[in-house]
């Protein structure tokens, strides 16, 4: 659902108002989009593996729930690096930076893309 706030150009919303996706298996998305930018909540069933991918929008990884294992870099190659974050954690992918998830446990996240688009790095995957 969105409505207008009175006054002003905002947009309001509520996440469970959002209509869901499935973009692959084990994955949930509710997705808002704005001029600049977009932000996606997820839920991810454990053991969701999302290869390293790449795509022309800055990303910013939020985790509020679960464990994810962050792939950066090209598996097999000699720059790839791995970190788990947990609860609170958020890491910031720039622009064309491979990266790669799997969900340890189920996950809850919110992603915020500049700029928005019609797919993430999810749908390429």
């Amino acid at each position: 659902m969105t409505e207008p706030v009175d006054g002003t150009t905002a947009s309001r919303y509520s996440w469970e108002a959002v209509e869901p996706d499935q973009p692959m298996e084990k994955a949930t998305r509710r997705l808002v989009k704005g001029e600049r930018a977009m932000v996606a909540h997820w839920v991810l069933d454990e053991g969701l593996d999302v290869q390293p991918h790449v795509h022309h929008n800055e990303q910013i990884t939020i985790l509020l729930e679960g464990r994810l294992l962050v792939r950066i870099g090209t598996i097999g190659s000699d720059e790839m690096r791995e970190a788990v974050l947990g609860p609170g954690e958020v890491i910031a992918f720039p622009p064309f930076v491979p990266h790669g998830f799997l969900a340890l446990e189920r996950v809850v996240a919110f992603d915020v893309f500049s700029p928005p688009s019609d797919k993430t790095g999810i749908d390429q995957a």
